[in-house]
C-alpha cells in the first residue's frame, strides 16, 4: 500500500480506538476498585499516544524535528536544505524559539506568522525560572545561565510586554530577502521579541519540491533553559522523523542526548529511534585530513550502531550555500576556503545525499513505519480494554437494567461531588495545622519556626557527632604512640613515620565507617514522634477509621526501620565521602580523593553553616591543613614522597607529634563539618 491508502485505512481505525479508550477510561472511573491500578496507568499512558496519532493522520503532514546540541549547526543545515540562508546562524545561541517551515503552493502564499505568548503564560514561565534559581546551588553552570536569562528578561521587560499584547503577527512576502532580517531579529537578535515568541511558522516555496514535509527548527536540547528543553521534547513527541545534527569531531553521546533518545522511544514505543533518525555529521570541512574524517565517520557509525549506515551522512552546509551564492556575509567570505578544503579531501558537501535518503524514506518506508506504529497502538488498545473487561466480568456477570445503571451513575456522581469538596476542606485544614503546629510563623513574612522535636533532633545529632569524634576515634596520647610504633615498625626494627601515619589513618578510617552505621538508628528516633503526631491528626480527621490508622501509623518496629533506612541512606551518602576526605590519607597524598570528590567538596563548602567563615575553604584545608585560602604552601617539616598517580612530589608529616597534631586537626574538622554541613 502507498502512503495515502495506508493513511486512510488507519485513520478510521485510530478514530474508533480513540473513542473506545475514552469509554473504557470513563468506565474505570465508575468502577475504581475492580480494575487493577496497573491497567488504569497503562490506559492513561496509551490514550495520548493514540490521540496524537489520530490527529497527525487527519493533518496528513510529515513532520521532521531538526535536533542537536547547541551550536551543532541545525539552522545552517536547514538553510542548505532550502538552498538559501533564511534562518540565523551565529556564534552565540541563535535559536531562542521553535520555528516551523511549511511549503507554500505559490509565491503569493508566502508569509510568516509569529504567535506570541499570552501575558499569563509568560509570567508562569518567568516564575518557574526564578524558582529554579533559588533551588539550584551556587556555582552550578545551569544556575548561572538561568540567572543571566532572567536578568535579560528583566532588562527588556517593558519591551517584552509590548510584544505579548500583540497576540499574533503575520507578514506576506514575495522573496525571502524581504524578510530575512525580520526573521533574524525575531528568532535571535532582538532579545525582547525572541523571548515573547511562542511559535513561528514560515511558509515558503523553497520547500515546495520537498513533498509534504514540515521542518521544526528547535533550540538545542542541552540548553539550560527549561523552555528550550520543553520545546525539544514536544517536537520529539510529535515527529515522524528526526534530522539530527551532530558535529563529526564529537561522536560520543552526552547525557542530554541519551535523555533525548529515551524520550523519543517512550513516546513512540513501536518505532525505535534508530528506525526514523537521520544523522547529519556537520562541520566536516574542519577535519584535519581525509583520513581523520573517515576515522570520525567510522566512530560515529559505531556509536549509532542501530542506525543504518546510509543514514549517517557527513555534510558541510556552508559549502552548499556558498556554491549557490545564497549564503550570508560570513559564508560568502569564508565559503571559498571551505569548498577548497572539501575538494582537497575529495568529498562533497553531502546535502544532495542527505535529501535523497530522506526522500527515499518518505516515498517507500514511511507507509510501512506508519502501519507498524498503528498496528502496535491498536494491539495495545485491544490488550488493555480486554483486561478491563476481564476485571469487571466477575463483578458484573449480567447486563444490569438501564434504570439500575442510571441510578448507580447518579449515586456515584453525588458521592464524587461530595468527596471532592470534603477532601479539599481536609487538605486546607491540614495546611493550617502544619503551618501553625509543625512549622509555625510569628507573622506571614516571618521565617518558619522549627517544631520543638525537630530542634531536639539537631541537638541529638550534634551530641552523636561529638561522641563519634571523641569516644570512638581519639586515642589517648600513650595509646596513640603505641599504635604509631606498632603500625610503623619495619623489618629492620625501626619506625617508618610515613608508614605509621598511613596505617594509623587506615585504622581510624575503618573504625569511623563502622561507627557511622550506628548513628542512623539514634537519629531516626528523633523523627518518629513528629511522624506519629501528624499521623494521629489525619486519623482523627478521617473519622478515626482503623484501616487509615494502620496504614499511616505502622508498628513501631516497622516505622523505625523505614525511618532508619531513610536516614541511613541520606546521612551516609554525604558522611562517607567526608570521612574519606578527612581521614583516609595524610595531607599531601589526597590528590586522588580531592579530585574524585570534587563535587562533594563544593557542596560541603556551600552548605557549611558554622560560625567561622574561613572554614568554607575546605579544599585548601584538605591540601595544606590551613583554612586561609591565601596559603598555598604547607609549613613545617616534611618528607618528600613520589605520588605515583599524579606523578608529582607530595609531602606528609615526618614525626609523631606532627602526625598526632595533623590527625586531631582532621578529626576536629570532620566533627565540625558533620554538625554544620553534613
Amino acid at each position: 500500500m502507498d502512503w495515502n491508502e495506508t493513511r486512510t485505512i488507519y485513520l478510521e481505525k485510530m478514530e474508533k480506538a480513540s473513542a473506545l479508550l475514552d469509554r473504557t477510561i470513563a468506565l474505570c472511573h465508575k468502577t475504581p476498585k475492580e480494575v487493577p491500578d496497573e491497567t488504569k496507568r497503562e490506559l492513561k499512558k496509551l490514550r495520548p499516544l493514540v490521540k496524537r496519532q489520530e490527529e497527525k493522520l487527519k493533518a496528513n503532514q510529515f513532520e521532521v524535528a531538526v535536533l542537536g546540541l547547541e551550536k551543532a549547526g541545525k539552522s545552517t543545515l536547514l538553510n542548505a536544505w532550502l538552498g538559501v540562508e533564511i534562518l540565523p546562524a551565529m556564534d552565540e545561541r541563535c535559536t531562542y524559539t521553535s520555528c516551523e517551515i511549511w511549503s507554500a503552493p505559490t509565491e503569493n502564499n508566502q508569509c510568516y506568522v509569529i504567535e506570541y505568548y499570552s501575558p499569563k503564560e509568560f509570567e508562569k514561565e518567568l516564575a518557574e525560572k526564578r524558582r529554579l534559581i533559588k533551588e539550584l546551588p551556587k556555582g552550578f553552570s545551569e544556575r548561572g545561565d538561568i540567572e543571566k536569562d532572567v536578568q535579560e528578561i528583566e532588562t527588556y521587560y517593558d519591551q517584552i510586554q509590548s510584544f505579548l499584547r500583540e497576540g499574533q503577527y503575520e507578514r506576506k512576502f514575495s522573496d525571502v530577502d524581504e524578510v530575512r532580517e525580520d526573521l533574524k531579529q525575531a528568532i535571535a537578535t532582538n532579545k525582547a521579541q525572541a523571548r515573547a515568541i511562542k511559535r513561528i511558522v514560515l511558509k515558503t516555496i523553497k520547500l515546495r519540491a520537498d513533498r509534504d514535509i514540515i521542518f521544526h527548527d528547535v533550540p538545542g536540547f542541552n540548553s539550560p533553559l527549561k523552555l528550550h528543553k520543553t520545546l525539544a521534547e514536544d517536537k520529539l513527541r510529535r515527529c515522524d522523523a528526526i534530522l539530527y545534527a551532530k558535529q563529526h569531531n564529537q561522536p560520543d553521546l552526552v547525557d542530554s542526548e541519551l535523555n533525548m533518545l529515551q524520550i523519543a522511544d517512550e513516546e513512540d514505543p513501536h518505532i525505535r529511534v534508530a528506525g526514523k533518525i537521520f544523522i547529519a555529521l556537520t562541520r566536516i570541512d574542519n577535519a584535519e585530513s581525509r583520513q581523520r574524517l573517515d576515522e570520525r565517520i567510522e566512530k560515529a557509525r559505531i556509536k549509532w550502531a542501530d542506525v543504518p549506515e546510509n543514514r549517517i551522512v557527513p555534510v558541510s552546509p556552508p559549502a552548499r550555500l556558498h556554491q549557490l551564492g545564497t549564503g550570508g556575509a560570513d559564508i560568502m567570505r569564508d565559503g571559498k576556503k571551505i569548498v577548497q578544503d572539501l575538494e582537497d579531501m575529495h568529498v562533497s558537501d553531502g546535502i544532495d545525499e542527505l535529501k535523497k535518503i530522506v526522500f527515499d524514506y518518505i516515498d517507500t518506508d514511511r507507509a510501512q513505519v506508519l502501519e507498524r506504529r498503528c498496528k502496535g497502538l491498536l494491539s495495545d488498545a485491544d490488550k488493555y480494554v480486554s483486561k478491563v473487561i476481564e476485571s469487571l466480568l466477575p463483578h458484573y456477570p449480567d447486563n444490569p437494567k438501564e434504570s439500575e445503571q442510571a441510578r448507580d451513575d447518579e449515586e456515584f456522581n453525588v458521592f464524587t461531588n461530595w468527596w471532592k469538596d470534603k477532601w479539599r476542606s481536609i487538605q486546607e485544614d491540614f495546611a493550617i495545622y502544619y503551618t501553625s503546629e509543625i512549622m509555625p510563623k510569628d507573622h506571614v513574612d516571618a521565617p518558619a519556626q522549627e517544631h520543638e522535636r525537630l530542634r531536639q533532633f539537631q541537638i541529638a545529632f550534634n551530641q552523636l557527632a561529638d561522641r563519634f569524634a571523641e569516644d570512638t576515634l581519639n586515642y589517648p596520647d600513650e595509646k596513640f604512640e603505641i599504635r604509631y610504633r606498632t603500625l610503623g615498625l619495619t623489618e629492620e626494627g625501626i619506625v617508618h613515620p610515613q608508614n605509621a601515619h598511613i596505617r594509623l589513618r587506615e585504622e581510624l578510617h575503618q573504625k569511623a565507617l563502622d561507627e557511622l552505621n550506628k548513628i542512623s538508628s539514634d537519629l531516626a528516633k528523633a523523627l518518629e514522634e513528629v511522624i506519629h503526631e501528624m499521623g494521629h491528626w489525619v486519623f482523627d480527621h478521617l473519622w478515626k477509621i482503623e484501616k487509615i490508622r494502620d496504614g499511616l501509623l505502622e508498628s513501631s518496629t516497622r516505622l523505625h526501620e523505614r525511618v532508619e533506612h531513610g536516614m541511613s541512606t541520606l546521612f551516609l551518602r554525604f558522611a562517607r565521602p567526608a570521612v574519606n576526605l578527612f581521614l583516609f590519607s595524610p595531607r599531601g597524598l589526597r590528590g586522588h580523593y580531592i579530585e574524585t570528590y570534587h563535587s562533594d567538596i563544593i557542596l560541603f563548602s556551600e552548605y557549611y553553616r558554622g560560625e567561622n567563615a574561613q572554614h568554607k575553604h575546605l579544599k585548601t584545608f584538605l591540601e595544606t591543613g590551613a583554612w586561609n585560602s591565601g596559603i598555598t604552601e604547607p609549613t613545617g617539616h616534611y618528607l618528600d614522597v613520589i605520588d605515583h598517580e599524579l606523578g608529582k612530589p607530595t609531602v606528609t608529616s615526618a614525626n609523631l607529634d606532627e602526625i598526632r597534631t595533623e590527625i586531631r586537626e582532621d578529626l576536629n574538622s570532620l566533627n565540625d563539618y558533620l554538625k554544620n554541613s553534613i
